[in-house]
């Protein structure tokens, strides 16, 4: 039986893939204009992730692993995302994918799962480091976890 809450053992193992997003360059205010991995929220993302895994045990990603984008979470046509996937629905092992909140994956609960169905079947959970929310996959269903990552994109949809 899945356990619902926690990371699982294998997590400490498996390769890292992390997904880092800001919604306008707006919100990058001083940073509007640099590479996104000198901008100080994506710096900021990261340092939370790799603290997590840190404390967590887990290992660090690499930055080959590292997807980033400056764009709407209500689109799930972004560059970052989309390379994010490929990347990892090709990667041998297992593997998971990172992110510091679920709103970073979308602000559309529906799109969102949408996109991200097929490292449900292929069994890559999401991690919210957050609040150490790990997703279900198809073998290891966590019926809990997804409803909060449903809940807390769906929040997010309303601001």
């Amino acid at each position: 039986m899945t356990e619902e809450y926690g990371i699982p053992a294998w997590m400490k193992k498996a390769t890292p893939y992390v997904y880092l997003r800001l919604s306008s360059e707006y919100q990058a205010k001083g940073d509007a204009g640099k590479p996104l991995d000198k901008q100080s929220w994506s710096m900021d993302q990261l340092e939370a992730i790799k603290s997590f895994l840190k404390a967590n045990g887990m290992k660090p990603p690499k930055e080959a692993n590292i997807f980033r984008d400056l764009a709407s979470g209500g689109t799930m046509d972004r560059a970052g995302l989309q390379s994010l996937i490929e990347a990892v629905m090709t990667h041998k092992g297992r593997s998971y994918v990172a992110v510091v909140e679920p709103s970073r994956f979308g602000r559309n609960s529906t799109l969102a799962f949408e996109q991200l169905a097929p490292l449900y079947r292929k069994d890559i959970p999401l991690l919210s480091t957050d609040d150490a929310l790990v997703s279900g996959t198809l073998k290891e269903p966590r019926t809990n976890a997804h409803l909060l990552f449903t809940i807390r994109m769906g929040v997010s949809e309303v601001e």
